[in-house]
């Protein structure tokens, strides 16, 4: 179960061409509709066996054979076939099945007596010829409760990507920890992703185990070099799961900061004509979750709202702290041009509780005049309580 923009379908093709090169048995994939197989023939797996020199070994008459089938000089074979006819479930055995966006319509039952029930149950019995035989399902979800994708996935071992934090690493002497799989922020959480009031291009991830560790999307390389799958459930016996959504997608359109300009975005919708379309979208392209329609219902839509989460306090900062930090990251380079700082204030209560006061970027070149004088004045302010005492930044780290 999975979002968009993570490489889904580059990571089929990869998969075809692996055990088309190193497998001697057929290899069968699916797709919603005859247009969606054409397209990852045309634009997966001819730019593939071009640009791979073994695979192109084994099918050196690619250009003469049909675009749906597919038959190497190794014995292995590929067929692409359309969910929409029950047709492509029969006949065809493969030690490989590979279904692709089984949540889309053409994969969808055929009418009461028209059809032979459950399409992705009929896809796994064609590698019982096998013994060693598997099946991949992958899809964005769509309508909780109808979601054939979560359903397996609900089977499954419901594996999910777990990173370790920059941070908690930093603190542990370097040895990476702090592991936790990434999340939208929320109401039941105080972690995940979020970012200041209004400015949804400056969001940050906040560390599951210290709301004090805010992670920065530069890290996330890091982060995912260090990070392991691990199982969250235990399953069925023979079913591994897993679920990716788009916080830890590599791609430009997928940063962080996009997407909660998407969210925000998607919520002005929602609030000012009701169209929640946009919004489902992002739940189940952007997040790689089910839309649950009964969620306005319950009063749980809501809590993907991350704007009327926010608890306001009456003066800048609440009663409960009793002394403030700040701590400054340097981004893009330590000095020189287009270098700039992050810099968060902290409140500290009892029991060491946080408490998020205030975050500034100082877009200046570190070392400028500008940069020094501008960080100077955050780090010299005075903050108000809401009991009516004054606070000034009693350490800071830069």
């Amino acid at each position: 179960m999975k979002s968009a923009r993570v490489g889904y379908t580059q990571m089929l093709a990869l998969g075809t061409g692996y055990f088309l090169e190193h497998s001697a048995s057929p290899i069968l994939s699916v797709f919603p509709a005859e247009q969606d197989a054409r397209y990852f023939e045309k634009t997966y797996i001819r730019p593939l066996v071009r640009d791979t020199e073994c695979l192109g070994e084994i099918l050196p008459d690619l250009e003469d054979q049909q675009w749906h089938s597919k038959t190497t000089l190794r014995g292995s074979s590929l067929e692409m076939k359309q969910a929409v006819k029950y047709d492509s479930f029969r006949a065809f055995n493969a030690f490989l099945a590979v279904g692709d966006e089984v949540d889309a319509p053409g994969w969808n039952p055929g009418k009461e007596g028209t059809g032979e029930g459950d399409k992705t149950a009929l896809f796994r019995k064609r590698t019982e010829s096998f013994p060693d035989g598997r099946m991949i399902l992958g899809s964005t979800p769509t309508i909780k409760g109808k979601s054939r994708i979560e359903s397996w996935f609900d089977r499954g071992d419901k594996r999910r990507r777990f990173l370790p934090c920059p941070h908690c690493t930093r603190e542990n002497g370097g040895i990476p920890s702090g592991f936790q799989h990434l999340e939208w922020g929320g109401k039941e959480k105080a972690y995940g992703l979020t970012w200041p009031k209004d400015h949804p291009e400056d969001a940050f991830y906040v560390c599951k185990f210290n709301e004090a560790h805010h992670i920065d999307e530069s890290d996330k390389g890091w982060m995912d070099e260090h990070g392991e799958w691990r199982a969250t459930a235990t399953g069925e016996r023979g079913i591994i799961s897993f679920h990716i959504n788009a916080l830890y997608s590599p791609f430009k359109k997928a940063s962080w900061a996009r997407l909660a300009e998407e969210f925000v975005e998607a919520v002005r919708l929602d609030r000012e004509t009701g169209d929640k379309e946009r919004l489902q979208a992002f739940i189940n392209t952007s997040l790689g979750e089910t839309w649950d329609p009964r969620e306005e219902e319950k009063g749980l839509l809501k809590a993907h709202e991350l704007s009327r989460l926010c608890r306001g306090y009456r003066a800048p900062v609440p009663a409960g702290v009793k002394f403030i930090t700040a701590g400054a990251d340097s981004q893009t380079g330590k000095t020189g041009e287009g270098s700039w700082r992050a810099i968060q204030v902290v409140g500290w209560g009892e029991r060491e509780k946080p408490y998020h006061i205030a975050y500034w970027h100082i877009r200046h070149p570190i070392e400028t005049k500008q940069h020094e004088d501008e960080l100077a004045r955050i780090l010299l302010d005075t903050y108000e309580t809401e009991d009516g005492r004054r606070l000034n930044i009693q350490a800071a780290s830069i």
